[in-house]
């Protein structure tokens, strides 16, 4: 059973505008079905198992850092029946994940190109790509 404050919390971080895109689809998963090991959250989301890998699962740690989702254990995942670390979301704000300095550019998770901003969408030679740009890697 949901909580009030967590329904409250819930709202309240859709509204702030903090969370978006794949970050949003695994929250949202895991506020309505949590708590949930990485693959099950995955699986709940996209059928693509590399789409999963690649997208997705570096949305937790992200998640962990601003202090929405937590561990909350570990069991037997449904997906892959190897034990695994399970997730679940908190009752606390977001915080603000730093921005990177000028001297650093974006990397991008699924086909690792860089980039001095962000764009939405980018075409690489296997064609077009939707990763997330959240890893960034010094200039030299």
């Amino acid at each position: 059973m949901v909580r009030e404050t967590s329904i409250q919390q819930y709202h309240a971080i859709q509204e702030s505008g903090l969370i978006t895109g794949l970050k949003w689809e695994v929250y949202h998963w895991l506020f309505n079905n949590g708590p949930a090991t990485q693959m099950e959250v995955c699986c709940g989301i996209d059928s693509n198992i590399y789409h999963q890998v690649r997208s997705y699962t570096p949305r937790f740690s992200e998640l962990e850092r601003m202090d929405i989702i937590q561990t909350v254990g570990t069991r037997k995942c449904k997906v892959t029946g190897n034990d695994s670390i399970e997730w679940d979301v908190t009752v606390r704000q977001p915080r603000k994940l730093p921005q990177i300095p000028a001297q650093y550019v974006y990397v991008c998770d699924a086909c690792s190109m860089s980039w001095d901003r962000i764009p939405r969408v980018h075409a690489t030679s296997m064609g077009i790509c939707t990763g997330e740009l959240s890893k960034w890697r010094k200039v030299k």
